[in-house]
C-alpha cells in the first residue's frame, strides 16, 4: 500500500460505503471517536483523558463546562474572572458554578436575587422559595413585585419598597402613578382593568371593569381596546377557554389533525388545537409524541425513548440501525463486528460515513478516481465507468449517491451509484435537484422553467399535487424587476405608479420606456399626446391633441395626406403620387407605399398611400407592392402590426396582420412570434377559447378571457382585476341570444349653419365664435391649413340652382352660407368618392377619406324617382353623373373631427328596438321611433319630439311623419329663432353629423345592414366601406350583407375580412346638411352584438357555502339542512344576505352575538337542544348576565328616549339615532364594527366585529376587501398581502397571489442572499443555509469547525499547494 500518511486523510467507500482513516484506532479521522482517551476526536469539544463530569470536560467530551479552558490530553482548569467558574471573581457579587438566572445567583454573576444567600467565595445560593423579586407576586417580606428588578417604575429593584408617587397592587403586578383616575381613558390606578374615558368604551364599565362576556387589551399608552368574547373573533381568549382563534380560519372540523400551511397547528370550530404532532399525545399515525420534549434531531445516543420533531422514534445507539449521528452501530449487520457498544470503531477498523459499515484498516483500497471506491474528500461523488458518472464526478442531468444533495434512488453498488434526473418529465425530482419542471414546456422560452430544470428570472415557480405526482406551476412575477416575455414592461417597485409601467407590467399608454431589455428592470416614464414625444400607442405626436392638422387628435394615427416625424414634431402635407416614399431618411410615419399614378384602389397602394388590406411591399422603397406572403411566418416585417406565426383570424392578430379589436399584442420584433390577448378591462367580453383560435368556449374555465366588466373590474361584483370570475360567482356562457333592445354610442358634432346669425345668438358665451354666419368659414379653414400648403380647395360644385357649375375657389364662396359643405349643395345621391364597397378603407385615425378621383371628377348620381310619395332608388330610376358634393379633403376633415372652433362634441346613445315578429332585427326609425328611444343620454324622449316635428294639412292628414331631430332643443342652436329650419320650428336643428361606433362578433353567420334615410351615410365593417350613401338627397335606402365562406376551414367573409369568433368594428359617419328634412332608419339583421359582462350576468348561488363578496354576506350551504344555522347566525337563506325588509340588520337575540339592534346577549338560545351543537361549533356559549334581558336590552334601558341611561353610549332620539351618525339606532358610539355603515366617517361596509375580524365580506377598518389593504384575505384567495405588493424582493405580488423573489424560496437572489435552501433554511446547521440566506458554519469559511469533523479550514486557499489544508477541511500528514 503506498503513501499510508496521505491515504489517512481520504474518505473512501469500499464496495458499499464510505470510510474514513487514521493512524490508528484511537486518532483524529472519519472513523469514530472515544471520549476519555486524552485526544480531541472528530464530535469532541475536549477530552481530559475520563468520562467525568464536574471537572471541566462533560462525561460525554462534548462540552466545556463553564468557567473553565480545557487542552487535549491534560485536566481542565478553571478560569479566573469568568461566570459559571464556582468562584467570586472581580466584578461578580456571586457565582454559584453557573451561568442560569432563577437559583439565586443571575445568569451574569452580578446579583444576587431577591429571597436568596449565596457564599462570598463562590458556591450553589440558598434561597427562600416564598420571595423571589421580579416575579410578579408579592411574597414573603416583598412590598411590591412589578415582575422586574428595575427601579423607577413603582417598586424597586429589590422589591421591598414602593416608590414615592406609585401605587402598586398588594398581590402584585403593574404599579401606576397615583394622580390617574377611572374615566380619564388611560388605565393608570391600581385595580382598573380598563378605562372607557369620556366618550364611553363598549364592553367596559363606568367604573373601569370588564363587562361581563367581553374582554380587554391595554397598549403601550394604557389605552384600552375592548372586544366582545366569541370563538371566531381571531382574538384568542383563555379566559373563554379558548387555545387558539384565527377567525375566519377557524374551519377545520372537531377531531381533524396537523397544522396550516404556515406550520402552526390548526384551529379547529370550538377555537381548540386539533391534535398534532408536539401535544404530547400519541395520535394516529404517530409513533411516539413526548410534547415540547420531542427533539430537533433524530438521534439521541444514550436514550430509547426519544421521539422527533415529526413524531417518529429517534435512533439511539444500539438500535440496529446506522444513524448519521454515530459512527456504526454494533447491532447493524454493516458493521462487521467492527463497532464498539459507545457506536465507534473498535481498533483496526475504519467505518463509512455514509452508511456506517466498517472493515479493517488493512484491506482498505488504494485511493483516487479508479478505486472502484468514492474517496469524499478527493470531491468524489462517484467512482464507476459511465452510467452518469464521468472523472468520479456527477455528469450534467445526473446525481450520484455522494452528491452535495442526497441521492435516494442511488446505492454504493457499482453501475447504480448515479441516477438520471429526467428533466423535462414534468415531475419534480424526490431529492430537490429540480427547482422546477414543465415537462415539455421546460423551453427557457417565457414559459418559467429552463431547459435543465431551474427557475427562469422574473418567475414564481410552486410545487402542486397532480395524479398523486409532484409537479410545478411557473408564473411571471410582475413587479420584481426582471422583465419576462409575458411582461411589456417590469420596473419593479416602480410598477403602477403614474411612471410609465403600470402594476400589471403593461406600458401605460403614451408612457416612454427607455430601457426594456428582456431579464433586465424596465426604467419607463410617463407621457402624454401632445408632448412631441412619441409613447406607447403613440404614432405620432405633433405637441397638441387636436385632429385635423395631420396627427389624430390622440396621437394614435397619422391623418390621409399626411406625414409627421417619427420621433415626434409638427406634421407635413406628404407627396403621396410622386412614387416616393416621404420616408427615405427613415425620419417620417405616415406613407406605407405610394406607387405614383398607380396608386388607386384594388391596386394595392389606396389613393393616400396605404397598404390595402392583403397587401405587402415588394421593397423597402416600397414603389411596388404584391399580395401578402411573410404575413404568419411569425417575425414581424415591413408594416405588419403583428405576426402570431399563423393565418387565423380572432386570435388577436388578423390574417392580414392587423392587431385586431378588443386585443393587444406585443413582444412584436423580428425574431419571435407576437403574443396576443385580450385587453383586460376594454369592457369587450372575447369568449374564444384558449385552445382553439377563433372557436367559442365549452366552459367558463376554457375561456381566453373568463369575464370582463371594464371599470368595474375588481370592485366585488363577479370580475377581478384580470378579468377572472371572483370567488363565489359563476357565470354562464352567452348564447347567441338577441335582447329586446340594443344601445349603440354616439357621438353628435353640431356646426352652426346659416339658421344663425351674429344678433340673434342665444348660445352659450363659450360658443359664440362657433361657426357664426359672420365668422367666415372659409377664413377658418384656410387658416387651419394654411400653414400645410394645401392647395385642392378649388373644386367645381354641383350643377343646380345654387351654382353655375363654374369652378369655385373655397376663400370666394359665399360667407353667409354656413359650412362650405352643408346647405350649398343640390339633391343627388353622391357615391364612390370614399372608395368602392369593400374596398374603400379609413384613415389610420378611424375617418373616412376622399379618393383623389372624388376631388376631380364626378360620382354616380340618379334621378330621382317617385313611388307612392317617396322618392326611390334602384330599379327604373335614371342614372346620371353628377360633380361631387364635398369642396376639398380639408373641408370634409372638419366633419368628423372636434374642433373647439368648428363645433360642438354631444355625446349620445341610439337605442335600436326587435322589429315585432323578428328574433335578429333590430330598428331605429325616426319616423316610428321606439316609445323609450333615447337618442341622447338624459336629454329628451324621443317619442315627444316625434309629436311636435308631425305635420298635417288643413284636413288634418299627416304628411310628414317626423324628422330625425336628435339636438331638438338642445345643442349651439337652442333657443334660436331659426331662419331656415326644418318646418320653421325654432327648436329643430340643422347642420350636424352624427358618428356610430360599436363592435360586433362574427360567428360564421349571415347578416344584413340597411339604411334609408338622408343625406350622407358611409358604413364601415372591419374598416372597409360596406354602405355607401353619399351626398345631399332625399330619402334613399340601401344595404348590404356579410357572407359564409370557408378560409383554411375556419368560417369567414373574405371581402370584409371577417372570421369566425372574431370581434370587428361597425362604424357609421353620417351627415344631416340640407335643411328640407331629415330622415334616419338603421335596420341590423342577424349582427350579433359583442359579448359585454354586465353585473347582472354574475350569478352567486345562496345556499352552495360559498360567500360571492358583492352579492352575498353570508352563506351556509343547504338551506333545509342547515336552517337552524341560519336562524342562529342571523342571515337569510334566500338572499344570504344579513338585511331583511327595508335593509335592516337581522338579529338573532339569544345567539351570544351582540347585533346591531342589541343592547346585550346572553346567548340563551345555545342551552336549546336545537342549537346546542351549533353553538358548540362556532364558539358560542351562554354567559349569564342579570342585567341583561332575553329581548337583548339592558334591563332598565329605554334607547331611544333621548336620555342617556344606564348601559347606553347616548340616544339622541329614535329619528337621530336611526340616522347612525352620532348615536346608533341601540344607543351605542358609532364605530366600525358595530354593525352599522356609518358612510359619513367613510365606512364602506360593517358587518360587525365578528364577521369583519373574518375579513371575508367586510374588513376590521369597515373597508371592502381588496389587494393592497394589508389584510391577507385567504377567502378571497390572497396569498399574500403586505400593503406595498410590487412584487419586489421580500414583498406581496401584484394581484396578491404569490410572493415575489424571497429568502426561503429556494432561488438564490443574487446580491440580496448567499443561498437558499427553501424549507430546508436553517440557523446554525453545518454545511447548510440560515433562516437569513447566509451560509451556515462550514467548510471553506476560514473557521474549524472542530464539532463538525474539521481539521484545519484555510479558507478559499484550501487544497492549494502550501495550505496543509484538503478541500474536505482535513490536515495533510506529510
Amino acid at each position: 500500500m503506498k503513501a499510508q500518511n496521505w491515504l489517512y486523510v481520504s474518505c473512501l467507500i469500499g464496495a458499499f460505503a464510505v470510510y474514513g482513516c487514521g493512524d490508528d484506532a484511537t486518532s483524529g479521522g472519519y472513523y469514530g471517536s472515544i471520549c476519555g482517551n486524552g485526544v480531541v476526536e472528530d464530535g469532541e469539544s475536549c477530552d481530559d483523558g475520563n468520562s467525568v463530569g464536574g471537572d471541566g470536560c462533560s462525561a460525554d467530551c462534548k462540552a466545556i463546562e463553564p468557567g473553565y479552558v480545557c487542552y487535549e490530553g491534560k485536566p481542565c482548569e478553571h478560569v479566573s474572572g469568568v461566570c459559571g467558574n464556582g468562584k467570586v471573581d472581580d466584578g461578580e457579587s456571586c457565582d454559584d458554578g453557573n451561568q442560569v438566572s432563577g437559583d439565586g445567583c443571575s445568569a451574569d454573576c452580578k446579583k444576587v436575587e431577591s429571597g436568596c444567600k449565596c457564599p462570598e467565595k463562590g458556591g450553589a445560593c440558598t434561597c427562600n422559595s416564598e420571595a423571589i423579586c421580579g416575579n410578579g407576586v408579592v411574597e414573603g417580606d416583598e412590598m411590591c413585585d412589578d415582575g422586574n428588578t428595575d427601579d423607577g417604575d413603582g417598586c424597586n429593584a429589590d422589591c421591598m419598597g414602593i416608590e414615592n408617587g406609585w401605587e402598586c397592587p398588594p398581590e402584585g403586578g403593574k404599579c401606576y402613578p397615583e394622580n390617574g383616575y377611572c374615566g380619564d381613558g388611560i388605565v393608570n390606578r391600581v385595580g382598573e382593568e380598563c378605562d372607557p374615558g369620556t366618550d364611553g368604551l363598549i364592553g367596559c364599565t363606568d367604573d373601569c371593569k370588564i363587562r361581563t362576556g367581553y374582554d380587554c387589551e391595554t397598549d403601550s399608552e394604557g389605552r384600552s381596546n375592548c372586544w366582545e368574547m366569541g370563538c371566531g373573533n381571531a382574538k384568542v381568549e383563555p379566559k373563554n377557554g379558548e387555545e387558539c382563534d384565527n377567525g375566519m380560519g377557524n374551519n377545520v372540523e372537531v377531531g381533524s389533525y396537523g397544522f396550516d400551511d404556515n406550520g402552526k397547528p390548526q384551529c379547529d370550530s370550538t377555537c381548540h388545537f386539533v391534535a398534532y404532532c408536539g401535544d404530547g399525545t400519541q395520535n394516529g399515525d404517530e409513533e411516539c409524541d413526548n410534547g415540547s420534549d420531542n427533539l430537533d434531531n433524530a438521534y439521541q445516543k444514550d436514550q430509547s425513548n426519544g421521539c422527533t420533531k415529526q413524531c417518529k422514534k429517534a435512533g439511539w445507539c444500539g438500535d440496529g440501525k446506522w444513524n448519521g449521528d454515530e459512527k456504526c452501530d454494533p447491532k447493524d449487520p454493516k458493521s462487521n463486528n467492527g463497532c464498539t457498544d459507545e457506536c465507534t470503531p473498535k481498533d483496526g477498523y475504519v467505518c463509512s460515513i455514509l452508511d456506517g459499515s466498517c472493515i479493517l484498516k488493512s484491506e482498505l483500497p488504494e485511493p483516487g478516481c479508479g478505486s472502484k471506491y468514492i474517496d469524499v474528500a478527493l470531491g468524489e461523488e462517484c467512482d464507476q465507468e459511465g452510467n452518469g458518472c464521468t472523472d468520479c464526478k456527477a455528469d450534467k442531468g445526473y446525481k450520484c449517491f455522494a452528491s452535495p444533495k442526497p441521492c435516494s434512488e442511488c446505492s454504493a453498488e457499482e453501475g447504480k451509484q448515479c441516477k438520471e434526473l429526467n428533466c423535462g418529465d414534468g415531475i419534480l425530482d424526490p431529492d430537490g435537484y429540480e427547482q422546477c419542471d414543465l415537462g415539455k414546456d421546460n423551453n427557457g422560452k417565457g414559459k418559467g422553467c429552463s431547459k435543465t430544470c431551474t427557475i427562469e428570472p422574473g418567475y414564481a415557480c410552486k410545487t402542486v399535487q397532480e395524479g398523486g405526482k409532484q409537479t410545478s406551476v411557473c408564473n411571471t412575477v410582475c413587479g420584481d424587476g426582471i422583465r419576462t416575455p409575458d411582461e411589456e414592461c417590469d420596473a419593479g417597485k416602480n410598477n403602477g405608479k403614474g411612471k410609465g409601467c403600470s402594476a400589471a407590467c403593461r406600458i401605460e399608454d403614451y408612457a416612454i420606456c427607455t430601457s426594456n431589455e428582456l431579464g433586465k428592470t424596465s426604467k419607463c416614464k410617463a407621457g402624454k399626446c401632445g408632448d412631441s414625444k412619441i409613447g406607447k400607442g403613440e404614432v405620432c405626436d405633433d405637441g397638441n391633441s387636436v385632429g385635423g392638422d395631420g396627427c389624430s387628435a390622440d396621437c394614435k394615427a397619422v391623418e390621409a395626406y399626411f406625414k409627421c416625424p417619427k420621433a415626434g414634431g409638427k406634421c407635413e402635407l406628404t407627396e403621396c403620387g410622386d412614387r416616393k416614399l416621404n420616408d427615405n431618411n427613415n425620419k417620417y410615419v405616415g406613407e406605407e407605399c405610394d406607387l405614383g399614378t398607380g396608386n388607386g384602389e384594388g391596386n394595392g397602394c389606396t389613393d393616400f398611400c396605404r397598404l390595402e388590406p392583403g397587401y405587402e411591399c415588394k421593397d423597402a422603397k416600397c414603389t411596388s407592392v404584391k399580395k401578402q406572403t411573410a404575413c404568419g411566418n411569425g417575425k414581424l416585417e415591413g408594416h405588419e402590426e403583428c405576426d402570431d406565426g399563423n393565418k387565423l383570424g380572432g386570435d388577436g392578430c388578423s390574417p392580414d396582420c392587423r392587431i385586431e379589436t378588443g386585443f393587444e399584442c406585443f413582444n412584436n420584433d423580428a425574431t419571435s412570434a407576437s403574443v396576443c390577448r385580450p385587453t383586460c378591462g376594454d369592457g369587450i367580453w372575447n369568449i374564444t377559447s384558449t385552445k382553439t383560435p377563433g372557436i367559442e368556449a365549452k366552459s367558463v374555465k376554457d375561456l381566453i378571457e373568463e369575464c370582463d366588466l371594464g371599470e368595474d373590474n375588481g370592485r366585488n361584483k363577479g370580475c377581478t382585476i384580470d378579468c377572472k370570475l371572483q370567488e363565489g360567482y359563476d357565470l354562464e356562457l352567452p348564447k347567441v341570444d338577441y335582447p329586446d333592445t340594443i344601445e349603440l354610442p354616439v357621438t353628435f358634432r353640431d356646426f352652426k349653419g346659416i339658421d344663425v346669425t351674429a344678433s340673434n345668438d342665444k348660445s352659450p358665451k363659450k360658443y359664440k365664435n362657433i361657426g357664426l354666419a359672420d365668422a367666415n368659414w372659409i377664413t377658418k379653414i384656410n387658416n387651419k391649413y394654411r400653414d400645410f400648403g394645401w392647395n385642392d380647395c378649388a373644386r367645381v360644385m354641383d350643377g343646380g340652382s345654387n351654382s353655375s357649375g363654374k369652378a369655385v375657389p373655397l376663400q370666394k364662396a359665399s360667407a353667409d352660407q354656413g359650412h362650405p359643405d352643408f346647405e350649398n349643395m343640390t339633391g343627388n345621391l353622391c357615391t364612390g368618392i370614399l372608395g368602392s364597397i369593400g374596398k374603400g378603407i379609413l384613415g389610420r385615425d378611424g375617418k373616412p377619406v376622399l379618393t383623389r378621383d372624388a376631388m376631380t371628377g364626378e360620382c354616380a348620381g340618379y334621378e330621382p324617382k317617385i313611388v307612392n310619395g317617396t322618392v326611390v332608388d334602384g330599379p327604373g330610376s335614371k342614372n346620371k353623373m353628377v360633380k361631387n358634393h364635398i369642396y376639398c379633403q380639408a373641408s370634409f376633415d372638419t366633419w368628423y373631427r372636434d374642433d373647439e372652433k368648428m363645433n360642438l362634441n354631444i355625446p349620445g346613445k341610439l337605442l335600436l328596438a326587435k322589429e315585432l315578429g323578428k328574433t335578429d332585427t333590430y330598428v331605429f326609425n325616426s319616423d316610428e321611433p321606439p316609445a323609450a328611444a333615447k337618442v341622447v343620454s338624459g336629454m329628451y324622449t324621443y317619442s315627444d319630439i316625434n309629436k311636435e316635428l308631425r305635420t298635417t294639412n288643413s284636413a288634418g292628414t299627416v304628411l310628414t311623419k317626423s324628422y330625425f331631430a336628435p339636438l331638438y332643443d338642445f345643442g349651439l342652436n337652442e333657443g334660436i329663432v331659426s331662419k331656415s329650419s326644418y318646418l320653421k320650428n325654432e327648436k329643430a336643428n340643422g347642420s350636424f353629423t352624427t358618428e356610430i361606433h360599436t363592435t360586433i362578433q362574427y360567428r360564421g353567420n349571415a347578416a344584413t345592414l340597411e339604411f334609408s334615410g338622408d343625406d350622407d351615410v358611409w358604413v364601415y365593417l372591419n374598416n372597409r366601406l360596406f354602405v355607401d350613401v353619399g351626398g345631399m338627397h332625399s330619402k334613399i335606402t340601401r344595404s348590404n350583407s356579410i357572407k359564409v365562406e370557408d378560409c383554411n376551414g375556419q368560417k369567414c367573409d373574405k371581402t370584409f375580412g371577417l372570421y369566425d369568433g372574431g370581434i370587428y368594428d361597425l362604424k357609421l359617419f353620417h351627415a344631416e346638411r340640407a335643411r328640407s328634412g331629415s330622415n334616419f332608419k338603421l335596420t341590423l339583421t342577424g349582427f350579433v352584438p359583442t359579448a359585454k359582462n354586465v353585473p347582472s350576468d354574475f350569478k352567486s348561488e345562496c345556499g352552495d357555502g360559498i360567500v360571492a363578496v358583492g352579492k352575498e354576506e353570508c352563506d351556509y350551504g343547504d338551506k333545509k339542512k342547515n336552517d337552524a344555522l341560519y336562524t342562529l347566525m342571523s342571515c337569510d337563506p334566500n338572499t344570504c344576505k344579513k338585511v331583511g325588509k327595508n335593509n335592516d340588520p337581522l338579529k338573532t337575540c339569544g345567539n351570544g352575538i351582540v347585533e346591531p339592534g342589541e343592547m346585550c346577549d346572553t346567548g340563551f338560545l345555545c342551552k336549546e337542544d336545537k342549537y346546542k351543537k351549533i353553538c358548540e361549533q362556532y364558539g358560542l356559549k351562554y354567559v349569564e348576565d342579570k342585567n341583561c334581558s332575553n329581548e337583548c336590552k339592558i334591563v332598565g334601558s329605554n334607547c331611544g328616549n333621548g336620555k342617556v341611561e344606564s348601559g347606553e353610549d347616548c340616544d339622541l332620539g329614535k329619528t337621530k339615532n336611526a340616522k347612525g351618525e352620532e348615536c346608533t339606532p341601540d344607543c351605542k358610539i358609532p364605530r366600525c364594527g358595530d354593525g352599522y355603515v356609518n358612510s359619513a366617517k367613510g365606512e364602506e361596509c360593517d358587518m360587525g366585529d365578528v364577521e369583519n375580524a373574518k375579513g371575508i365580506v367586510c374588513t376590521e377598518k369597515c373597508k371592502f376587501p381588496y389587494c393592497g389593504d394589508g389584510i391577507v384575505s385567504e377567502y378571497n384567495g390572497e396569498v399574500c398581502d403586505d400593503g406595498i405588493n410590487d412584487g419586489f424582493y421580500g414583498h406581496c405580488g401584484v394581484g396578491c397571489t404569490s410572493w415575489g423573489p424571497r429568502c426561503g424560496d429556494g432561488i438564490v437572489e443574487d446580491g440580496k442572499e448567499e443561498c437558499d435552501n427553501g424549507a430546508a433554511n436553517k440557523d446554525g446547521k453545518y454545511g447548510g443555509c440560515t433562516t437569513s440566506c447566509t451560509w451556515g458554519p462550514r467548510c471553506g469559511d476560514g473557521i474549524v469547525q472542530e464539532g463538525d469533523n474539521e481539521e484545519c479550514d484555510e479558507g478559499a486557499n484550501n487544497g492549494k499547494p502550501g495550505s496543509g489544508c484538503t478541500v474536505a477541511c482535513r490536515m495533510i500528514v506529510n
